[in-house]
């Protein structure tokens, strides 16, 4: 099985910056499959099975997600903001993925 890519921001973007503190300090280390500064992009690529994204809670709460995306809050106290996580229900994570997902349901 493949590993499960992560789909960030590009780096200097805020959620980045917050996840790449998170990465560091958890001493994570993540397949980056795709980057972007645009969130739809990402979004659309968590839910159609490219990996796993970042994607600002507000954001979320405005679309209908898909049955089979499972979305976790970011609790974390270098991220002075709430982020959801999104994940594909059934699929292949990786280890980092399952730390991370573990890490911030606390």
């Amino acid at each position: 099985m493949e590993p499960c890519n992560f789909l960030l921001n590009k780096t200097g973007n805020t959620i980045r910056s917050a996840m790449n503190s998170i990465f560091q300090s958890e001493k994570m280390a993540v397949k980056v499959g795709v980057e972007s500064n645009n969130l739809e992009t990402l979004y659309n690529l968590c839910i159609n099975h490219y990996g796993c994204t970042i994607y600002p809670g507000n954001f979320l709460s405005d679309r209908k997600l898909a049955d089979n995306l499972n979305v976790i809050q970011l609790n974390y106290p270098s991220a002075s903001y709430t982020l959801g996580i999104g994940y594909m229900n059934g699929h292949y994570l990786s280890n980092a993925a399952k730390d991370l997902i573990r890490l911030m349901e606390g």
